[in-house]
């Protein structure tokens, strides 16, 4: 009878099956693992930007903004402005109590409203602009995002104020509430600001989307200008000496590379920079005191997200940054398909 190897069956069954587990890695040269259609513009000329018109300060660097892409970058700028129907937890102006009596009794509000609108954007311009803004009626944020989605917007474009817990109290976080409906991006200018940016900070989770806010700010920069591309690891650390550890480091710095690859053109100069926190450190704080070194006048990021686990997990950290309002804010909404597909 002739004798049968058991061993040499089982190996061979055991290397069948680890061939089967094992995951090919793409080299260097293989595409790359980030989409060239984000589903974002790649131009602003011959677009439409949405300026979301308020009563804060920093309306007036909003409307520079606006005004600046349309004369450099060729966007067409559409104004709305938005009264508040709902209760408001405090006596509102005289005037504002007047527009939304106005608006109820009627299908629109009195054209004076809207001509004393446009006289106010040529003051804050020194110039005349025919933008022809439009009054409506309505929850601001939920309003200028379905606004910006007729309007096969590009970008909305609103002004950004400092939040105190007073605001949150009586829920007027507008900016943020614009950039948690928002499906477009949404470029948030801080009180101050006069022009385009020189130099950005794009802060980088790995996303696709941190990607894709990273590509549309590079839209934003004059050629000349910087894009650092930032990222935050994880408070936990990895010994470098540990084998895990060293392919981590390699991971992300390969990853930060191949992201500043990606959003590179232009003639912008594009960089990248990973930022160690403590256990105890907020993300958003590294990010704003890093963009405060290198005199960043904007930050992009990925969207705020809008469930309770985004939040937790990642919103949190853009809506540091919009309440903060020191510095502008470029946030780009996570794609519908890839929100929906969870």
């Amino acid at each position: 009878m002739t004798s049968i190897d058991m061993t040499s069956i089982d190996m061979t069954n055991a290397g069948t099956e680890l061939r089967s587990r094992v995951e090919t890695i793409p080299s260097a040269n293989h595409a790359s693992v980030y989409s060239e259609q984000d589903g974002l513009a790649s131009s602003l000329l011959g677009r439409v930007v949405v300026l979301g018109i308020s009563e804060s300060l920093a309306c007036t660097a909003a409307v520079h903004l606006a005004h600046q892409l349309a004369t450099e970058r060729g966007a067409i700028v559409r104004v709305i402005h938005v009264l508040d129907d709902r209760t408001p937890p405090i006596p509102p102006p005289l005037d504002t109590v007047i527009g939304l009596a106005d608006a109820v009794v009627g299908s629109a509000v009195h054209a004076q409203q809207v001509a004393a609108l446009s006289e106010r954007i040529d003051e804050m311009l020194g110039e005349h602009v025919d933008w022809k803004p439009q009054v409506m009626v309505g929850n601001p944020s939920a309003v200028v995002a379905h606004y910006a989605e007729e309007q096969k917007a590009a970008l909305i474009v609103v002004g950004l104020r400092r939040h105190s817990r007073v605001d949150r109290a009586f829920h007027d976080e507008s900016t943020l509430n614009i950039v948690r409906s928002a499906t477009v991006p949404v470029l948030a200018v801080a009180a101050g600001t006069t022009c385009l940016p020189r130099t950005v900070l794009a802060a980088f989770d790995f996303s696709p989307h941190s990607v894709a806010a990273a590509r549309f700010a590079r839209l934003l920069i004059p050629p000349g200008g910087r894009l650092h591309v930032v990222h935050v690891p994880s408070a936990f650390r990895y010994n470098r000496d540990d084998g895990e550890g060293i392919i981590h480091e390699l991971g992300i710095a390969a990853g930060l590379a191949e992201a500043e690859r990606v959003v590179a053109g232009g003639g912008v100069v594009v960089d990248h920079a990973i930022l160690r926190r403590e256990l105890r450190e907020r993300t958003a704080e590294l990010i704003l005191d890093y963009a405060t070194s290198i005199d960043a006048q904007l930050i992009s990021a990925g969207s705020v997200g809008r469930s309770m686990i985004d939040r937790i997990m990642i919103g949190s950290v853009s809506m540091d940054l919009v309440r903060d309002g020191r510095h502008s804010l470029l946030i780009v909404p996570e794609p519908k398909h890839a929100s929906a597909a969870r």
